[in-house]
């Protein structure tokens, strides 16, 4: 009888101390609003003169360039330059059309490759093997998004792309209550879930990942984009130039059930690089 009272004492005790769990991390999942930040690397940062300031250029001419409506480009990427530097993070974005080496260039493709069938644009940073720093970066925007969205909804998301650049994740959270630039994109990509404002969680994520990098946990994806025919690599070997190189993946789109609003949330996907080819 006292074994079984004291059994009983046992299981309720841990019965206890796992609700307490369970509600400590519903209530750390939604005690904030900040996206979170990257892992595993270090921040940009300009060595020549010591500051952050982000040089960013749109590719004017070409096929994968924004000539047949540069004004609506460049209207939406200087909306959300002045959004990102009105805010008390370290970073400063500058308009740099004259530059031969922009710190961040915006290319417009025809599709992008293994992304989410209602993925709107793809942002791939290039970093130092030696010093693990974030160098410069490319954001790839998908021609049919561009076409579609209004000057304004562009800006939302162009600013949720320079967020990804200064270090901050999406937000999977309920992005009806909580107001952050880096809620995922609504299906078709007219906008961001939520309201697109950079929130006071995502500038302490900035902060955080410029001053406290290592506290930051999860790493960037990369994935390969598509330009007029072929999967090309962003960063070929240099000896292979003027070559194309075409890249066969297998991807596989890993789901997280437990999202009630949907069917499931989108969480990453995985690929397995089934052949090369170079021209």
């Amino acid at each position: 009888m006292k074994l079984r009272i004291v059994l009983c004492a046992v299981l309720g005790l841990y019965s206890m101390c796992a609700v307490t769990y369970a509600l400590s991390q519903i209530y750390s999942a939604y005690a904030g609003c900040g996206s979170g930040c990257f892992g595993g690397e270090h921040p940009y940062k300009d060595s020549t003169n010591g500051t952050r300031t982000v040089d960013v250029q749109y590719r004017a001419s070409g096929p994968n360039g924004f000539s047949a409506d540069s004004a609506k480009i460049s209207g939406a990427l200087d909306t959300a330059r002045g959004a990102w530097n009105a805010t008390s993070q370290p970073y400063q974005f500058q308009s740099a059309q004259g530059a031969s080496s922009p710190t961040l260039q915006l290319v417009l493709v025809d599709d992008i490759k293994g992304a989410p069938r209602n993925a709107c644009m793809e942002l791939q940073t290039a970093g130092n093997p030696q010093t693990g720093e974030i160098t410069s970066g490319i954001l790839y925007i998908k021609r049919s998004t561009f076409n579609n969205l209004t000057q304004d909804e562009l800006s939302q998301l162009l600013e949720h792309e320079l967020g990804h650049f200064i270090g901050l994740k999406d937000f999977r959270g309920n992005a009806d209550q909580c107001r952050t630039i880096m809620a995922q994109a609504k299906d078709g990509c007219n906008g961001l879930r939520g309201s697109a404002n950079i929130s006071d969680d995502d500038v302490a994520s900035v902060n955080k990942y410029v001053t406290h990098s290592t506290d930051c946990k999860d790493k960037r994806g990369h994935t390969t984009v598509t330009t007029g025919g072929g999967y090309v690599d962003p960063t070929p070997i240099p000896s292979y130039y003027p070559y194309t190189c075409y890249y066969y993946y297998s991807a596989y789109d890993i789901y997280d059930p437990c999202d009630c609003a949907t069917a499931g949330q989108y969480m990453f996907t995985v690929y397995v690089l089934d052949d090369v080819i170079c021209f």
